[in-house]
């Protein structure tokens, strides 16, 4: 019955570490933007011209909000640049506990699986930018 569970359970845990370890790193679908490029633009675009209309702000107003947007930008890529030493040490300490738990057999299994992801790339900043 465990083996079963290890079987099953473990190559999806080790993916969703994987995929959530590498969204938090920086990594992404397109080489020089990243993730969710064009939806990062949308979403922004769509904010401001939500905010600009149910407010009717002024054109004024609109460029205060943007400044303090582009400002907010700026301070979360510095956050995630600082933090992303510690989503490593986190995912290396994840993967570091599963093999704990595991036998001898599975632990070899375990390394030949792990060998399969690439690696995390460094990156200047978060999606390549600083």
């Amino acid at each position: 019955m465990m083996k079963k569970i290890f079987r099953y359970v473990l190559p999806v845990v080790f993916v969703l570490v994987a995929f959530f370890a590498g969204l938090f790193l920086g990594r992404g679908s397109h080489p020089r933007r990243g993730f969710g490029y064009e939806q990062r633009h949308e979403m922004r675009d769509h904010f401001m011209r939500r905010l600009s209309d149910d407010l009717d702000l002024s054109s004024e107003q609109e460029a205060q909000i943007s400044s303090i947007l582009k400002e907010q930008r700026h301070n979360f890529r510095r956050l995630q640049k600082e933090l992303r030493p510690q989503f490593r040490m986190m995912h290396e300490q994840t993967l570091d506990e599963i093999s704990a738990i595991l036998d001898e057999d599975q632990k070899s299994k375990f390394e030949t699986i792990k060998k399969r992801l690439p690696p995390p790339r460094d990156r200047k900043g978060p999606r390549g930018r600083d």
